[in-house]
């Protein structure tokens, strides 16, 4: 999430004599707090990553919020589908640090994106976070899901150096596959944190509210989950920042969001088709710019929800306030049918900026990868390694394939 600016914090901030143990552990001694002049991103302190409390049935709906409305059905949906003009370049890298990647460009021009050099990491906060993150499975014999998430090229660059800071969880129960995607705001520097604790307390809730109602959830239930996961990333963010000097204000959920801050996504997809012989599928905005997708093999690309809309076209409800933060809306709802051959994408702008809908030649490219049908993780990986001068940041897309 390499474009959001976030406020620098105030100078002169002291740290506490220790810092609270985020593992909940009372016995686990208490880590060194980072310096008093600032947050490092790169700090040798473990500071422990999933941290999930017990969960509490949400309560019954409170509101009033809007019904959910249907998408249109495949018949009057806008789909996008294009070939490739002769001026795009699908090709592999031949050199350089990248070689044997593919390239998805306008042209030949990767404006120096090949050139930045590949940086290992020392240690990180939370410990070892790898580069790559990739899933694939079959749920059942008409159902696969997939996932890829890859460090972007800009967190190699030392001006940008970081880990990856998107996160996804994936889950199934008998009758939904559940997801989660989050996308760190970079310029907080533990993000990474944020992200992987906000999809894993999602996945937890999702699954527990799906256990019980046994359908999908209404708004209000939405809503309350929502606000459980929001609270649960501001307290894992209290008990990881250092604790306040004596006789200071605890900090505030701004100046906690300026070490740890994440968007969220959830979205189901149903594991066996209804009546109509449709999948159903639901995406819930949480508190995230995350892009939702339809993928035809033969139709091409509709979009369901665009998580970055051109300010002139963004609607009324559209606005991204990452988590601890109050999103200060109810979670956006959008709720729709597969048809079998069908999947349903969901992604972090670092896909989408390069998808463009499905116009640009990088949708094109990952249309013919990931279009048809299954794929195995190995190819998930390779595809999603594509070069493209707008595609610097993180990017992390799960696939639900209908067969």
């Amino acid at each position: 999430m390499g474009r959001r600016a976030q406020p620098t914090p105030a100078p002169g901030a002291e740290a506490g004599p220790a810092e609270a143990d985020p593992t909940g552990d009372p016995e686990a001694p208490p880590p060194v707090a980072p310096p008093a002049s600032g947050i490092d991103p790169l700090s040798p302190v473990d500071a422990g990553v999933i941290d999930v409390p017990p969960v509490v049935k949400p309560p019954d709906d409170v509101g009033p919020y809007p019904a959910i409305a249907p998408e249109p059905p495949v018949a009057e949906r806008e789909w996008v589908l294009r070939e490739l003009a002769e001026e795009h370049v699908v090709a592999t890298l031949e050199g350089g640090f990248y070689a044997g990647r593919p390239i998805a460009s306008s042209g030949p021009d990767l404006e120096g994106l090949d050139q930045t050099r590949p940086t290992a990491v020392g240690h990180a906060r939370g410990g070892h976070r790898s580069d790559v993150a990739a899933d694939m499975g079959w749920i059942n014999d008409s159902l696969a899901v997939g996932a890829v998430s890859l460090r972007g090229i800009g967190h190699h660059a030392k001006a940008r150096l970081a880990v990856r800071q998107d996160a996804y969880s994936l889950g199934h129960t008998d009758d939904w596959v559940i997801i989660a995607v989050a996308d760190g705001v970079s310029a907080a520097p533990w993000s990474h944190l944020a992200a992987q604790h906000a999809v894993i307390r999602a996945s937890t809730l999702v699954r527990a509210l799906l256990d019980d109602v046994g359908d999908l959830p209404t708004p209000g239930q939405w809503a309350t989950v929502a606000k459980e996961v929001r609270a649960s990333v501001e307290a894992f963010a209290r008990r990881s920042v250092p604790a306040p000097a004596p006789g200071r204000d605890a900090p505030s959920v701004e100046t906690l969001a300026l070490a740890l801050s994440t968007t969220l996504d959830i979205a189901l997809v149903a594991t066996a088709p209804d009546a109509d012989g449709r999948y159903r599928y639901v995406h819930a905005s949480m508190a995230g710019d995350g892009t939702s997708y339809l993928l035809d093999p033969v139709l091409g690309w509709s979009t369901i929800r665009d998580g970055q809309p051109d300010q002139k076209d963004a609607p009324a409800d559209f606005g991204v306030v990452p988590l601890p933060r109050d999103p200060g809306r109810p979670p956006v709802i959008n709720a729709g049918q597969l048809e079998p051959g069908q999947a349903f994408m969901l992604v972090t702008d670092g896909f989408s900026g390069m998808i463009a809908g499905g116009a640009g030649v990088a949708g094109v490219y990952l249309h013919d990868e990931w279009g048809h049908g299954p794929v195995d993780v190995a190819r998930l990986i390779q595809a999603a390694s594509l070069m493209n001068p707008s595609g610097d940041d993180d990017r992390t897309a799960v696939i639900v394939w209908t067969c």
